[in-house]
Order: structure tokens, then C-alpha cells, then sequence
């Protein structure tokens, strides 16, 4: 392999993202009336995080948007694309805009503090932070204050090109780094097994700037203030982590206990790394009072702060 390579970074192919365009006049405001994010408040070519709910607050979709002047990108993990139009088509013909898939995009995730050099060499201007930039057929996302977490989202036709020219100075890694990194900085990897079971509270969203309390009414707003001024959440979403953890167990999960043999059940989500660190992201009591959690053969989870992001 010709060219620097280099170990601190790492690039993943997004096999299952896909970009959801919502185009037309009405676009902004269609959308605005739907999501937790504040629409009305992106500037073009600015980027945020957000949810939709339904009428209960119960998130079916979590995601990446994007302002590209009159039209939105919306980029969602895990074949949430259908499930996302499908839950606003309802609500579109009182707009004059369009929502559909653009099934030619594909997206790499490139994570590391080398990865600035590698966009630069394919002749990409870097956005700053919660912004991007578009060009032939190429759409770049900076998700990291730090510049070292990008999405890159390309036509097909130019996809095997633009990934080959970033192999030769990144290495390709597995989904689940990817997912850990989002983790790490706070962020829960919603897909589509977590449809309309959880509130934004509950998977930690509004402590990553996923919601806006000030926007005015959306689809499960009502419910979401609610919970937000009153403080009537029960769970809350902790990160769990073991050292040295070899291997899962034959059931291919973890339970959790407390230390006195009671089971809080299995993490929502669970990772273990190339160091073999265990990571368990586990919905339990806002207030519990256990300070030691176990695995059933005794191994004991510490607790790492989850990470919470300014909106």
C-alpha cells in the first residue's frame, strides 16, 4: 500500500446510512413542525443532530440533518430512511415539498486527528465544526469541535475512487469502532430495534443537542417539555465499561446486577474494543443506589461519565 498510513485514525465504510432529501418551498417549515432540532434557527450548509417522535415523544428516528440552501439531508443509520417518511408522509400534503431517498449517495465515516490530511488530498474544503460543504456530487460533515470526525457522502459512481485514494492513508476499520466513537462522545446509536420504545430523555438526547426546548410546538413536544421542567424521568442512560473482558458469554450478552444479586437486565448496546475493554451503554434508575453492578460471574463494571454536548 503506497502513501502514509496512518494507525491514530480510521475510516468505516456506513453501509447502512442513507440520505433522505426533503426538497421544495415548505421544506423548512414542513420540517420544523416535526423534529426536536430548531429548524428555522440552521444557517445553509450548517448541520445538527435531531429526532422525530410520535405523538407520545417516543423517538422512531434519530439523525444527522443538514441546510443545503432550500433542501435538507437527512442522514440516518441503521434502515431508518423508510421509517422516517413513511411516519411524515401523513403530514406532507399540507406542505409544498417532497421527501426521497437518494439511494445513489453512499457514506464513509472517518474518524482520527489525522483525517483532515487525508480530505485535503482529495481536494475537499474542511467545514468547521456543525457545518459542511458540497461540491460535484460530494457532501462533507465536521461532527467533532475538534475536527476529527467527519462524514463523507458520494455519488456511486465516485464511491470505489474516493474510498480507494482514503485506504491509502487511513485503515479501514469495523462498524462497531465507529459506534463506539459515537458513544464515547455521548451520542446513543439508535437504530431501528429502538423504534417508539424510548424518549429523547431516556437515550440521554437532550444532553447532547439533539433537542430544542425554545423551537415551540412539534410532533411529541408537549410530552417531551413535560418530562424536561417537571423531572419525571425513571431511567436514565449509563456507560458501563470492564477491562480485560475476554469474551461474551454463550447467550452473546451481559446481564447486570446489582450487589446484592438483583438483575437490571442487559444493556441497550454493547461493544467490546481491540483492547478488550467491555463498553455497556444500560438504561437503569435515574436514582439508583447501587454502587457496584456485576456480571453474572462477578466481574464488576465501572462507571465512565457520559459525555453531554452544548445544542
Amino acid at each position: 500500500m503506497s502513501g502514509t498510513f496512518y494507525m491514530n485514525s480510521f475510516f468505516v465504510e456506513l453501509q447502512n446510512f442513507e440520505t433522505v432529501l426533503v426538497s421544495g418551498p415548505d421544506s423548512a417549515k414542513f420540517l420544523q413542525g416535526q423534529l426536536t432540532c430548531d429548524v428555522h434557527s440552521l444557517a445553509d450548509n450548517a448541520v445538527t443532530h435531531g429526532a422525530a417522535c410520535n405523538n407520545k415523544g417516543r423517538i422512531f428516528a434519530s439523525f444527522i440533518l443538514a441546510r443545503h440552501d432550500a433542501d435538507f439531508h437527512v442522514l440516518l443509520p441503521h434502515g431508518l430512511a423508510k421509517i422516517f417518511i413513511a411516519n411524515l408522509q401523513k403530514f406532507i400534503p399540507f406542505y409544498k415539498c417532497s421527501m426521497k431517498i437518494l439511494s445513489s449517495l453512499k457514506s464513509i465515516g472517518l474518524s482520527g486527528p489525522e483525517v483532515i490530511s487525508t480530505l485535503e488530498k482529495l481536494d475537499l474544503k474542511i467545514p468547521a465544526f456543525h457545518t459542511g460543504t458540497n461540491g460535484a456530487d460530494v457532501w462533507l460533515y465536521n461532527l467533532d469541535q475538534d475536527n476529527a470526525q467527519f462524514i463523507l457522502s458520494v455519488d456511486d459512481e465516485k464511491y470505489p475512487s474516493v474510498k480507494s485514494r482514503i485506504a491509502t492513508d487511513i485503515p479501514e476499520a469495523k462498524s462497531d469502532q465507529w459506534e463506539l466513537k459515537n458513544i464515547l462522545s455521548g451520542r446513543y446509536p439508535f437504530g431501528s430495534e429502538d423504534v417508539d420504545k424510548y424518549t429523547p430523555q431516556e437515550l440521554h438526547l437532550d444532553q447532547t443537542g439533539y433537542i430544542s426546548f425554545s423551537k415551540g410546538c412539534y410532533t411529541g413536544q408537549e410530552i417531551i417539555a413535560r418530562m424536561h421542567y417537571r423531572g419525571k424521568v425513571k431511567k436514565k442512560l449509563y456507560l458501563l465499561q470492564i477491562e480485560r473482558f475476554e469474551s461474551l458469554p454463550d447467550e452473546n450478552t451481559v446481564e447486570i446486577f446489582d450487589d446484592n444479586g438483583k438483575s437490571f437486565g442487559q444493556p441497550l448496546k454493547q461493544i467490546i474494543d481491540d483492547h478488550h475493554t467491555l463498553f455497556a451503554i444500560a438504561s437503569l434508575p435515574v436514582d439508583l443506589t447501587s454502587s457496584s453492578l456485576l456480571t453474572k460471574n462477578g466481574q464488576t463494571f465501572s462507571f465512565r461519565p457520559l459525555a453531554t454536548i452544548e445544542a
